[in-house]
């Protein structure tokens, strides 16, 4: 498990102690200016972070009884961009065959879709492709979490815990198509196109939110909506970044996909730009989902631990 935590500033620049009222002396943030607890390590706003001043007329705290065990390594600290694409590198080549192995599964109906087909099997490939599509998303969700928590992920273990949600994970993922299709749509007259931004920045975390929350498909999609409020723009910075890869690869293939000998190399192609990019996605995703968490909540390993019920080891 990886902590990454910001130089902490002076004690004169961080913070200022102001009250709240009935709770408490709180911490203004010098960066921002948001009030926070007077227990709290990170401004909940902005993620500065600071170490508290005791001001004369707050009580000093009590020390606590010493407690047997090894230290609190579960606070989590906010990332930045570039933070979140080291620890994004970082988790796939720590995994490299188990996020290969994830990306690869949903890539064999289109392999196997190569050339002229009778309907009765393109239909039942384009349905396998939508359920493993679902459960890929979970499933390398998963990956990351499991590795967070110290334990190894596998590519089996990963899709057998994506199994479990399949229901939530693929209304979810046809809702989505649904509303981005329509969007689409709505696009050619121009008034589509806002819509179709805004909802693939909000609905960008359903997978997390089923997978670490567990939660149904409709407040999945409420829980996402509420993760991006206020960070809409910040979340929209992120997805650019993390698509940037993925879309340069695909597009470099354009100029050969007209010809229809060249329809069997395309498809290949596809298919190993799809293995490679879409754990690099859904990485980015998670740990931005994550790094929303910890911003918002004060999320720590803890609280991951308590809601997939999965002791972490000594």
């Amino acid at each position: 498990m990886t902590l990454v935590l910001r130089d902490r500033t002076s004690r004169q620049d961080s913070l200022r102690l102001r009250p709240l009222g009935d709770k408490g002396p709180g911490m203004g943030c010098n960066n921002c200016g948001a009030i926070n607890p007077a227990s709290a390590h990170y401004c909940g706003n902005c993620g500065w972070a600071y170490e508290p001043l005791v001001d004369e007329d707050v009580d000093p705290p009590r020390p606590e009884p010493a407690m047997e065990g090894p230290v609190d390594r579960t606070q989590w600290a906010p990332r930045s961009l570039s933070e979140l694409l080291l620890e994004s590198v970082r988790l796939y080549v720590k995994n490299p065959a188990v996020f290969l192995g994830i990306g690869l599964i949903p890539q064999l109906p289109g392999l196997l879709g190569l050339g002229p087909l009778p309907m009765w099997w393109a239909v039942t490939l384009v349905i396998t492709s939508l359920v493993i599509t679902a459960l890929t998303f979970g499933a390398i969700t998963h990956a990351v979490v499991t590795d967070y928590l110290g334990l190894t992920p596998t590519v089996a273990s990963s899709y057998s815990r994506a199994w479990d949600r399949v229901v939530s994970l693929e209304a979810c993922l046809l809702a989505h198509l649904v509303l981005v299709g329509t969007s689409l749509l709505l696009s050619l007259v121009l008034v589509g196109i806002p819509m179709l931004l805004v909802l693939l920045v909000v609905l960008w975390f359903y997978p997390q939110t089923i997978m670490v929350e567990n939660q149904d498909p409709v407040t999945a999609f409420r829980r996402s909506v509420a993760l991006v409020r206020g960070n809409w723009l910040r979340v929209f910075g992120i997805g650019v970044v993390y698509w940037a890869l993925p879309v340069a690869l695909a597009m470099a293939v354009l100029p050969f996909s007209n010809d229809p000998a060249n329809s069997m190399l395309v498809g290949i192609y596809s298919a190993v730009v799809g293995t490679i990019t879409t754990p690099w996605i859904l990485i980015g995703s998670t740990l931005t989902y994550l790094d929303l968490r910890v911003r918002k909540e004060g999320y720590s390993l803890e609280s991951l631990e308590a809601e997939l019920k999965t002791p972490t080891p000594p």
